[in-house]
């Protein structure tokens, strides 16, 4: 009975082992496995010489975790998550609000993380997770409804709408917000593939753009004068100062001083003076120059000491992943997983864009991480979770192929 029990238990291992092994798409694996190990090289040398192996062990410590999580996501049968449809928007909005409950830092005037015990957690990437569930969900269940009409569609729009002014009003994250609402709107798109709409909108877009960036440079040198009366008077200063100096900064690239646009230039000055090959791993020079190197300015860093053969390298590992990860989302065998599959590839070309549109200095900073490069250990959490999640979906398309 004993050996027929143990029989047992190793055919259930094995059963186990052989779905997820069938289940693999190894070619999206082994991109992310590459971008995370390319990340910990890059941590190391942005941080080693002013931190020593500090950020290096974290980075390490969390792609263990992170990567367990993948595991999970993967072996769990992706459907179940569609159970709790529902509660993902709801859940978001009350990550949102916790760290008004327990705060862990303040960071330019933004509160962002939560600390519970000796865990930090990043709200903003908490929200970004629970919403990619919730527009999976929510378009699913509405799919003829938003095919035939408006109305949802609209509705759709409303809800991202909210948790992105959330966001901003409340954790003082203009990027997160963005990437929010991007996400959401660019699934409506490749839902209802309505070209005309699509054009109209981005013209919209375009030109709030440009409007938006004009009355935001003008309130930034209202903020500016209004900032140094306050320092005149020993007041603090005004709420969102620092995103004002960073447009203003954007317009103005010589104020280099001790304002945010010291960070945007010395970055120019490491993508420029990396040329085609680079200075070399470790032989970078702006990198203990650049504040918050190894988070917003991780690109800069991979072209200072990779060159221009590194950052084709890179582009080229992210632009295989999100092809991978388009791929899985056309071939998956139900909408579900499919609408999971794009709000994944949504949000890392959206991620990535920013990034590196922010370290080429063509949008103003906005802050945002670079997916798999940067430190951080909830972004890396979350994202290999969501990436766990497009693997069981690819893993559903294996097993019904054989």
């Amino acid at each position: 009975m004993e050996k027929e029990q143990k029989s047992r238990k190793k055919n259930k291992v094995k059963t186990i082992i052989n779905k997820v092994y069938s289940g693999f798409d190894f070619t999206l694996l082994i991109c992310v496995l590459c971008l995370m190990t390319f990340g910990i090289i890059v941590i190391y040398t942005a941080t080693s010489q002013k931190y020593g192996m500090i950020y290096l062990k974290s980075q390490v410590f969390y792609s263990t975790i992170a990567l367990l999580g993948l595991i999970f996501f993967l072996v769990v049968d992706y459907h179940v998550w569609y159970r709790f449809g529902k509660l993902y928007y709801w859940a978001a909005i009350v990550s949102i609000f916790l760290v008004k409950v327990i705060p862990a830092n303040v960071k330019n005037g933004a509160l962002r993380s939560i600390k519970i015990g000796p865990v930090t957690i990043s709200v903003v990437e908490l929200a970004k997770t629970f919403m990619i569930m919730f527009f999976a969900y929510y378009m699913c269940n509405c799919y003829r409804k938003i095919k035939e009409g408006y109305q949802n569609e609209i509705f759709v729009v409303v809800l991202s709408a909210i948790v992105s002014a959330l966001v901003y009003k409340i954790n003082n994250n203009l990027s997160t917000a963005l990437i929010i609402s991007g996400i959401g709107v660019s699934m409506l798109f490749v839902l209802k593939k309505h070209v005309k709409l699509f054009l109209v909108c981005m013209v919209i877009g375009v030109v709030g753009y440009i409007f938006a960036g004009k009355y935001s440079l003008k309130l930034g040198e209202e903020a500016k004068r209004a900032d140094y009366l306050n320092a005149e008077q020993g007041n603090e200063k005004s709420e969102g100062s620092f995103r004002n100096e960073r447009l203003l900064a954007w317009k103005n690239l010589d104020m280099v001083s001790e304002d945010k646009g010291y960070q945007t230039i010395h970055a120019l000055y490491a993508i420029g003076s990396g040329g085609f090959i680079g200075k070399g791993l470790g032989n970078g020079s702006e990198k203990t120059i650049v504040p918050e190197a190894q988070n917003d300015m991780a690109y800069a860093i991979v072209c200072e000491e990779f060159g221009y053969w590194g950052s084709l390298f890179l582009l080229i590992a992210y632009m295989m992943l999100i092809w991978r990860i388009f791929w899985v989302a056309q071939s998956a065998p139900d909408l579900y997983g499919s609408l999971i599959c794009t709000a994944v590839a949504m949000h890392l070309s959206i991620q990535v864009f920013l990034h590196m549109a922010v370290n080429v200095n063509f949008i103003p900073n906005t802050g945002v991480t670079l997916p798999f490069i940067s430190s951080g250990g909830s972004a890396l959490i979350f994202t290999l979770a969501e990436i766990g999640l497009v693997l069981g979906v690819s893993s559903k398309i294996r097993l019904e192929d054989d």
